[in-house]
C-alpha cells in the first residue's frame, strides 16, 4: 500500500503545542475554570490521532520501521529516564535517604512503563489486587509513560497493514475484536500491563480513526461544504462533543482510567479532538502567524513531555523554600507560582531541546 506523504502543516503543531500545554498544566496543579475540563478530554488521545493522520507507509522492511521509531521514542524514553533515575539515586545517596526498595520500583516501573501497578476508578473486577497498589515511576518521570505506549502503537499498526496487505477492512476487524477481548480485560482485572498492552487496543482505536480523518479528507469535506449544511453539521459535532464530555468527566488513560464508559470516554476523545482540529485549521488559513508561532512550541514535544515535569517540581520545591507562605496558600500567590511553574519548565525544554538539535546537526 503506497500513500502520499504529507507536507508538515502548523496546524499539527499547533495541536501538539496546545496539547502538550493542557499536560504542563494538569501537572502544575493550577485548576483553571473550564480548561482543565475541556483540555482533558483530548490531550493525550489528541497525539494518537494526529500520528493517525500523519502515518504513511515508507519502502523500508518492517525492521527498519522498528528501529526507526525504537529510535525515535524508546531512546529518548530510556535517556530521560536513566538522567533521572541517576539524579535521584545520587541525592539520595548523598542526603542519607537511599532506600533499596525504592531504587527497585523506581526501576521496575521505568522498564514497566506505567506508573503504577494497580488500576484506580472503576472496574468490575472478579478478584481483589494480592498487593497494594503503590505508584511506580518515582524520579519525576511519570510523564513518559507515553512514549512506549506509542511505539508500540506505531509498530503494531505497521505490523497489522503488512499482514492484511493494506486491507484498512481486514485492520479494522482485526482491531475491533482485539478491543473486545481487552474490554474484557479492563473490566475484569484489576491490574495494568507494561506498556500499556491493556489500553492498546484503544489507542489504536484512536490511531485508525486519526488516519481515517486524512483518508477520508474529513477536514475539507467538512469545509467545503455550502453553510447551510455546515452549520447543523458542527452543531451535532458540538453537542455531542459536549452531552459525551459531561456524560463521562474526566479521564485518566496512564492509569486506564476511561471515566464512565470506555466507548463514550473514545467518543469524548475524538469529537473534542475533530473540532480543535477544525479550530486550527481555520485559524492557520485565516491567522498564519499565531498558527505559526503555537506551531513552533509543538516541534518539541517530546523534550518537554520527558522533562517539564522534573524542571517544574524543582522550581516549585525552591519556590516553596524561599516563599512558605505563598507556596502553602489557595489563593493568588500560589497560583502565580504555579503558572511561572509552567511558563519556565516548558521554556527550559524548549531550550534544551534546540541546544540538543544545533549540537545533533553540527
Amino acid at each position: 500500500m503506497e500513500q502520499k506523504e504529507i507536507q508538515r502543516k502548523n496546524w499539527i503543531d499547533a495541536a501538539k503545542g496546545i496539547a502538550i500545554l493542557i499536560v504542563a498544566l494538569n501537572h502544575s496543579g493550577l485548576v483553571i475554570p473550564g480548561i482543565n475540563f475541556w483540555g482533558g478530554m483530548f490531550y493525550v488521545p489528541a497525539f494518537f490521532l494526529l500520528a493517525g493522520y500523519t502515518y504513511t507507509q515508507k519502502e523500508e522492511t518492517y525492521c527498519n520501521y522498528v528501529k526507526r521509531k525504537a529510535k525515535r521514542l524508546l531512546v529518548p524514553y530510556f535517556g530521560a529516564n536513566l538522567l533521572l533515575f541517576l539524579f535521584f539515586l545520587i541525592k539520595d545517596l548523598l542526603s542519607g535517604s537511599f532506600q533499596l526498595s525504592k531504587t527497585l520500583i523506581s526501576l521496575l516501573g521505568i522498564f514497566y512503563g506505567r506508573t503504577q501497578l494497580i488500576k484506580t476508578g472503576e472496574g468490575l473486577v472478579i478478584f481483589e489486587a494480592p498487593i497494594p497498589d503503590r505508584s511506580m515511576m518515582l524520579n519525576l518521570n511519570a510523564p513518559t509513560w507515553f512514549l512506549p505506549a506509542l511505539f508500540l502503537v506505531l509498530v503494531s499498526t505497521e505490523g497489522l497493514y503488512r499482514l492484511m496487505k493494506g486491507n484498512k477492512k481486514k485492520v479494522h476487524l482485526f482491531a475491533a475484536v482485539f478491543s473486545f477481548t481487552m474490554l474484557l480485560y479492563h473490566y475484569l482485572s484489576p491490574f495494568l500491563l507494561p506498556w500499556c498492552v491493556d489500553i492498546l487496543p484503544f489507542l489504536i482505536g484512536f490511531f485508525l480513526i486519526g488516519h481515517e480523518f486524512r483518508e477520508g479528507c474529513y477536514f475539507e469535506k467538512l469545509e467545503e461544504i455550502n453553510m447551510s449544511l455546515k452549520i447543523p453539521i458542527l452543531t451535532g459535532i458540538i453537542l455531542i462533543a459536549a452531552g459525551s464530555s459531561l456524560f463521562n468527566g474526566s479521564s485518566n488513560l496512564s492509569v486506564s482510567y476511561f471515566g464512565k464508559s470506555v466507548a463514550i470516554c473514545m467518543i469524548s476523545a475524538v469529537s473534542t479532538s475533530y473540532l480543535l482540529f477544525l479550530v486550527l485549521r481555520w485559524t492557520e488559513r485565516q491567522l498564519p502567524k499565531a498558527t505559526a508561532f503555537v506551531g513552533r512550541l509543538g516541534r518539541h514535544t517530546l523534550t518537554i513531555l520527558c522533562y517539564h515535569y522534573f524542571v517544574m517540581q524543582m522550581f516549585l520545591a525552591a519556590a516553596g523554600a524561599a516563599m512558605p507562605e505563598a507556596a502553602e496558600s489557595a489563593g493568588i500567590p500560589k497560583a502565580v507560582l504555579q503558572l511561572c511553574s509552567i511558563v519556565i519548565s516548558v521554556a527550559a525544554c524548549v531550550v534544551l531541546d534546540i541546544i540538543y538539535q544545533k549540537i545533533t546537526k553540527d
